[in-house]
């Protein structure tokens, strides 16, 4: 890149940068920069797209009296640590922020215990804050198309199937 990037973040894989003429966005080494002249459209445009627009599927969110059952261990740096999920789709699931540490921008492996379902997936950071942490399941996509891992479908419906009764029941 020709440009001098002078002020940054990253949110995932995606690299933004502010350089002379724009604000450059980076993902797996392509560059594509943005005029001052375009911004306001661009982020007019970004700011129209709702959150439920940028989910690929339904998430079922986790009570807290599941959290319990449900298990979520990432392993990075050596060691195991423990997630508690706040809502899971068949595409990535969204998780308590971890306290004291950061999760890595890289794909990471991450094990889902739920009775006696246990998966095994490869997530990557999709956003975070202070409050909480979007993962994406990457072993769910295959050329395009949703093909998530059996033990992982079982263990959404059995948590949409508990989330169903729990509205439903009197």
């Amino acid at each position: 890149m020709s440009e001098n990037p002078t002020v940054g973040f990253k949110l995932g894989r995606l690299h933004i940068q502010h350089v002379r003429d724009g604000v450059a966005l980076t993902l797996e080494g392509h560059t594509e920069i943005i005029s001052f002249a375009d911004l306001d459209a661009f982020l007019d445009y970004v700011g129209s797209i709702s959150v439920e627009e940028r989910r690929a599927a339904f998430r079922v969110p986790v009570p807290d009296s599941l959290r319990e059952i449900l298990h979520a261990r990432v392993r990075f740096g050596g060691r195991p640590r423990k997630l508690g999920v706040l809502d899971l789709s068949l595409t990535g699931c969204r998780t308590e922020a971890p306290t004291g540490w950061k999760l890595p921008d890289d794909p990471f492996p991450m094990g889902l215990r739920m009775d006696k379902h246990r998966v095994l997936l490869t997530v990557v950071v999709v956003r975070q804050n202070r409050n909480f942490v979007a993962l994406r399941f990457e072993d769910s996509m295959k050329d395009g198309m949703l093909c998530p891992p059996e033990h992982l479908v079982r263990i959404q419906r059995q948590l949409e199937l508990i989330w169903l009764r729990e509205r439903v029941s009197p």
